[in-house]
């Protein structure tokens, strides 16, 4: 039966939780073989921008409807 502990041995990763690259050091590869290890979920810098920028998107959107804006905001889809 497992106690559930992180043992030494037992690596720890960052993955992104989009692309599902890991980082290496200052770099984000793609790493396949990483089967052992204590995986801890983040962003990449490229994703974590791509997914600023929706959220920043919606909350726009939202801000604009709110305000009356609805029309403007339909009229661009």
């Amino acid at each position: 039966m497992s106690s559930g502990r992180i043992t030494p041995r037992a690596q720890r990763v960052i993955q992104c939780c989009t692309c599902h690259r890991v980082r290496a050091g200052d770099a984000w590869e793609i790493r396949p073989d990483i089967v052992d290890a204590v995986i801890s979920h983040g962003y990449c810098p490229t994703c974590y921008e791509e997914a600023l920028r929706r959220v920043k998107t919606v909350a726009s959107e939202t801000s604009t409807r709110q305000t009356g804006g609805r029309a403007a905001i339909l009229a661009t889809y």
